[in-house]
């Protein structure tokens, strides 16, 4: 499963416990400030969930924080990420590392650099390009 040369695979406790102690961040904040220092960058189309760019020392990740409820968002993404790494899509993010806190699950994937579908003028466009990108 291992595309490429991902050697960030510890789940960053510390940075994590930062996060989840951080209400949602607002420009110009002081928690826009910590996370500043801690080379973090809030991500947009997250809807009820956390995203963050994180500048890790072993290259780009991106870490998403997930709201609990009984859709059990990120351990369905966790075996979605897995599923598509053991097949080798392209153009799927790389699982890295799940840390499955109760309170508040992350995961850690590489980044893939783009913008959400929601925020597209041509959505159609879009969605034919992600069916191919999974077409097998």
């Amino acid at each position: 499963m291992d595309r490429g040369n991902h050697r960030h695979r510890t789940v960053p406790a510390r940075l994590l416990a930062g996060l989840r102690a951080l209400p949602p961040v607002t420009p110009g904040s002081t928690d826009a400030q910590w996370l500043g220092e801690h080379n973090l960058r809030p991500l947009a189309g997250g809807r009820n969930n956390r995203v963050y760019a994180w500048s890790s020392p072993d290259g780009p990740v991106c870490i998403k924080l997930y709201k609990v409820d009984e859709r059990r968002r990120a351990h369905r993404e966790w075996h979605a990420l897995t599923l598509l790494a053991e097949h080798a899509v392209e153009g799927a993010p790389f699982p890295l590392w799940i840390d499955p806190e109760p309170a508040q699950p992350a995961i850690g994937m590489t980044f893939l650099p783009g913008t959400s579908i929601p925020d597209i003028a041509d959505k159609g466009n879009a969605l034919r390009g992600m069916a191919q990108t999974l077409k097998p």
